[in-house]
C-alpha cells in the first residue's frame, strides 16, 4: 500500500507553498510508477513520459 504524505499549510514567506509541495508530491508518484520525469519552463509544471506518451502536470492556484 503507497505511503500517504500530508500537506503543511505554510505560515510564513520562508515556507514551501502549497503548489510546490503538491509539484513535488506528484513528480514522485509519477517517477515510481514508472514514468520519465523532465522539467517544464512554468512554475509547478512537470512533464511526464511513459510508452510514448507525454503528459504536461500543472499545478495552479485557484483564488
Amino acid at each position: 500500500m503507497p505511503e500517504s504524505k500530508k500537506l503543511v499549510i505554510p505560515q510564513g514567506p520562508e515556507e514551501v507553498s502549497i503548489p510546490a509541495q503538491l509539484t513535488t508530491l506528484l513528480e514522485e508518484a509519477a517517477q515510481e510508477a514508472g514514468c520519465y520525469v523532465f522539467e517544464h519552463p512554468e512554475a509547478h509544471s512537470f512533464n511526464a513520459v511513459f510508452g510514448g506518451h507525454q503528459v504536461t502536470v500543472s499545478i495552479t492556484e485557484r483564488k
